[in-house]
């Protein structure tokens, strides 16, 4: 959830302001070039991989907490 509004802010913020600093080659891309195209593939490429790699940890503690403590569901630790 956290991920998803940094990306939000940043796909926004990077439409708004940093649009401008787009390489050529980009803008000349399929002729499809806009503000957002290039705010969602520069924030996505290091934020897609972000998501992933937090996934990944969360999912190996939840299993490493979930044998140690017991079943861990809805918040509650049994």
């Amino acid at each position: 959830m956290a991920i998803a509004g940094r990306f939000i802010s940043h796909f926004i913020s990077g439409m708004v302001f940093f649009s401008q600093w787009a390489p050529e080659a980009m803008k000349q891309w399929a002729g499809a070039w806009t503000p957002a195209v290039y705010s969602f593939l520069y924030n996505g490429a290091y934020m897609g991989p972000e998501l992933i790699i937090n996934l990944v940890v969360v999912g190996i503690v939840w299993r490493a907490l979930s044998r140690q403590r017991g079943v861990v569901t809805g918040g509650e630790v049994r």
